[in-house]
This record gives C-alpha cells, sequence and structure tokens, in this order.
C-alpha cells in the first residue's frame, strides 16, 4: 500500500492537477481576437438558481468585477435563450457597474460585443446592453464613453470622445430584436466619418444613418463597465445578456466575422 503523500510528494501531485477544462477551440480563437479585453461570461455565474438576483459578476478577463443596483437576475437555459444569462427591466434601474474604471486615455479605438436578447417591439425607446462610459451616473452621450444600444428594434453604435464636441453614431437598417444575436461595434474617431463606428451583427456587417466625427480625439480615463443598461433612466435592456467583452482596440472586418462566429458556437451550443 502507497503511503499517504506527504511534504514534497504532495506539491508535485497538486501541481499536476489541471487547472480546469480545457477552453474549447472557439474560446481560444476568441480570446486571441480579444487580447487585454474586458469580458464577462454568465457562464462563470455558479451557484445562482433560476431569478436569483446576481448581487455582483466577476470578469473572466481584466481584473474588473460589476456591482448590482436594483434586482439583475440569473436565468438558466431555456427556450428563448440556450445559454446562462442575465436578466435586466427596462426602467434602467437593473444593472451591473465596475467600481474600478479603466484608463483608456491613451486610445482612438475601441470595441465592443455583446451577446444578448430582447424582445421585439422596442419601439423608439433606448435598450442598452452594455456601455463602457466615463463617470458614474450618466449614459454615455452625457459623460462620454462607447455603447450600443437597440432603438427602434435596430442596433446602434454611439460613442463621444474626450474633449469632442458632440456624439457620433452609426444606425444600421435592419430589424434585430426578438432572438439571442452577437453584437459587434468597432470604433476609430482616426477613421474617415464614415467608417469611424462599424456594426456587424452576426457577422454580418450593417449600414446605415451615420452622423458627427470625433476629431481623432482619445477615449477617457475613468471608463466604468456597465452591464444591462446604457446609463440613464428608460435604457435598461429588458432582456437578456449571456457576455460583455470590451477592448481598446478596433477589429477588422476579418476579425469581427472570425469573432462572431466563435460567439455564435459558444453562446448557442
Amino acid at each position: 500500500m502507497l503511503a499517504p503523500a506527504t511534504g514534497l510528494a504532495r506539491t508535485y501531485r497538486q501541481l499536476g492537477k489541471p487547472p480546469g477544462p480545457m477552453p474549447s477551440f472557439a474560446e481560444q480563437q476568441l480570446r486571441h481576437l480579444t487580447p487585454d479585453a474586458i469580458d464577462f461570461c454568465a457562464d462563470d455565474l455558479e451557484d445562482y438558481a433560476d431569478g436569483d438576483t446576481v448581487g455582483s459578476w466577476t470578469a473572466r478577463r481584466g481584473g474588473l468585477t460589476a456591482s448590482a443596483t436594483g434586482s439583475p437576475t440569473y436565468t438558466t437555459p431555456d427556450a428563448t435563450v440556450s445559454t446562462p444569462a442575465v436578466a435586466y427591466g427596462s426602467s434602467g434601474s437593473d444593472y451591473h457597474s465596475t467600481a474600478a474604471t479603466t484608463d483608456w486615455s491613451a486610445y482612438t479605438t475601441a470595441t465592443l460585443i455583446s451577446v444578448c436578447y430582447t424582445p421585439s417591439g422596442a419601439g423608439s425607446s433606448v435598450r442598452g446592453p452594455v456601455a463602457m462610459r466615463s463617470g458614474t451616473s450618466q449614459p454615455v452621450p452625457t459623460a462620454g464613453g462607447v455603447c450600443h444600444y437597440y432603438y427602434d428594434d435596430k442596433v446602434t453604435g454611439l460613442h463621444k470622445a474626450d474633449g469632442a464636441g458632440g456624439f457620433v453614431y452609426e444606425r444600421d437598417a435592419t430589424l434585430d430584436a426578438g432572438q439571442l444575436r452577437v453584437i459587434v461595434t468597432a470604433h476609430d474617431t482616426t477613421a474617415p466619418a464614415s467608417d469611424e463606428i462599424r456594426v456587424w451583427i452576426d457577422g454580418v456587417e450593417e449600414t446605415g444613418t451615420q452622423t458627427g466625427s470625433s476629431g481623432g480625439n482619445p477615449w477617457y480615463a475613468n471608463m466604468q463597465a456597465l452591464l444591462g443598461a446604457r446609463g440613464g433612466p428608460n435604457e435598461g435592456l429588458d432582456g437578456r445578456l449571456h457576455r460583455f467583452i470590451a477592448m481598446p482596440s478596433a477589429l477588422s472586418e476579418a476579425q469581427a466575422l472570425r469573432a462572431s462566429r466563435c460567439l455564435l458556437y459558444t453562446a448557442r451550443t
């Protein structure tokens, strides 16, 4: 009979244990495409039952924890959304936000990715899945930052850079609500106005009405991650968020397509 493992023997055995399940190939590809990202995924919310309030949400990458305001609730996979998610109301009073801020003042580019569901019929109401905003109490157009949201059941990418006189937006021309979607918006304040914001839905680039220019200005130094709302009253998601990824670099068209395909696989299998 073998003697109990003690001392160095126990240490070697512990070091030899695998750290956990290996990420899927799609997940590995996604992480390669989004280095140095803030990454919140509802798959990491353990020990919650359906309907429980999610008091805090720790990012799997980026070292941030978002605390709850109101009662965002955990939802288990069902016929509507086949992955774990967090449900937020339409009033904007249920959301998660990070107390710690991130300094993006050296960057003029950004990418936001969300995997989210909101019912169709939002009408002319803002339904904000996620945002990176400057400050802790105002929506992006007021306080500055980067976001994307539903409006008239269309997806809009919007930002206001530090020092810019106004905000810049691009609104696509396709109905997008009513099912789980992968939304990617790439932002580049130094690009020509026609390319300053680019929007992809499930890997398909959308085109629509775009206005404004940021004049090459960078982002703010105190960017706060916001999940489940864009920041103001009546700007809640009114749906479910499965994942939010944000980084201060802009994906190319090919990279946005690859990231969308990876998330379509990981979020729907």
